[in-house]
């Protein structure tokens, strides 16, 4: 589904912005400086539940401000808000309900960010590159996250395990399908 409104209120340099989008096709211009990038941050935060580009949160908030909300509204009526204050807590909601998970969030409003540190990926480490086709799947197959949820727990398990030396007995389980 595709938002057709967005409010922004204490986010990076907006202090507060109301826009109304089209659900197919919208155009971001401005002078440098204006906000566009942040514009698309406050997007990726309200879908992701994270920055792209900070991992401080009080980057994210206007500096005369304690704390940040977005709002969004799309096209299936849904209603998404997020709140972020100076200590670091975040409450997001879906229909004045709280969202628990991320990928609450992320079901709503897929979103992928392709920005200028992207090709970083090439260099970075395999887990960096995992992360980000992980989360690619995920926003095609929604049933993955139960899979890879399911994955995550198993590979910690069998990691715990190799720790205490087993023996071939223990193992075998965990190294044959």
């Amino acid at each position: 589904m595709s938002l057709t409104e967005l409010r922004i209120s204490n986010f990076r340099n907006i202090q507060t912005a109301q826009i109304a989008l089209h659900p197919k096709l919208n155009i971001i211009e401005g002078l440098n400086g204006s906000g566009k990038t942040s514009f698309l941050e406050a997007l990726y935060l309200l879908a992701t539940g994270h920055s792209f580009r900070a991992r401080e949160h009080q980057t994210l908030i206007h500096f005369e401000a304690a704390a940040l909300t977005l709002f969004a509204q799309n096209t299936g009526g849904d209603r998404i808000s997020l709140q972020k204050d100076n200590t670091g807590h975040t409450l997001a909601k879906i229909n004045q309900e709280a969202c628990l998970t991320r990928s609450q969030l992320a079901h709503l409003t897929p979103c992928q960010v392709f920005y200028q540190d992207i090709f970083a990926i090439i260099d970075a480490g395999p887990q960096v590159r995992r992360h980000m086709l992980d989360w690619g799947v995920f926003h095609v197959e929604h049933t993955y996250v139960t899979l890879w949820r399911d994955y995550r727990r198993t590979l910690k398990q069998r990691n715990a395990l190799l720790k205490q030396q087993p023996t071939k007995t223990q193992l075998k389980p965990w190294t044959h399908a």
